[in-house]
């Protein structure tokens, strides 16, 4: 009886070793794909502090606007995660692919919406947040690039969020160093 305790004991322990190493494997890349998002974070800080009282502003106040495609984008990936990990752990990787494909379709028809619309309309969502004329003028500019980014962002959450589900965090990481090497040089 001890013996089948001990065989128990070292099966477990053996178990849980292997889990720990699995976790850390996959903890690593994560952590250092939000300490990218951070950096890149901190190179816009930067950046603005290079920029005039108006443009600062206008960035301040476009980016309140600039949260909420933001948002959706967020709910998006966390759906998407959901999802791929069931089918994931299902082992039915059909499905998983039928998802990814389905979400980026989803994610960058809504984001070309986000887009069209911010730039057709960016008179109005200016004039929610501002009536001053000069700081109108700056907000325009900043809405412009934005707008773009809105429909480039699907195409490297959905991704990122995929690959991360299914374990891919290296390849992932390679993206995120990617993303804040192009965030630094178009700043």
């Amino acid at each position: 009886m001890t013996s089948r305790t001990e065989e128990s004991k070292k099966l477990i322990r053996a178990e849980n070793a292997d889990f720990r190493r699995e976790l850390i494997r996959l903890m690593i890349p994560i952590a250092f794909q939000s300490l990218l998002e951070t950096v890149a974070h901190n190179v816009d800080a930067i950046m603005l502090g290079f920029l005039d009282a108006n443009s600062m502003s206008a960035v301040s106040l476009m980016a309140n606007f600039a949260q909420i495609p933001s948002s959706v984008m967020t709910g998006v990936s966390a759906a998407t995660t959901f999802l791929i990990s069931q089918y994931w752990g299902a082992k039915n990787i059909e499905k998983c692919r039928q998802i990814s494909s389905f979400v980026i379709k989803l994610a960058v028809g809504v984001s070309c919406v986000f887009t069209a619309l911010t730039l057709i309309f960016s008179k109005s969502i200016i004039a929610f947040y501002t009536d001053i004329p000069a700081l109108s003028e700056s907000c325009a500019l900043y809405l412009r690039f934005v707008a773009i980014t809105f429909f480039i962002t699907p195409l490297y959450r959905v991704p990122y969020c995929v690959m991360r589900t299914t374990g891919r965090v290296n390849r992932s990481v390679l993206y995120a160093v990617i993303g804040c090497i192009s965030n630094v040089i178009l700043n």
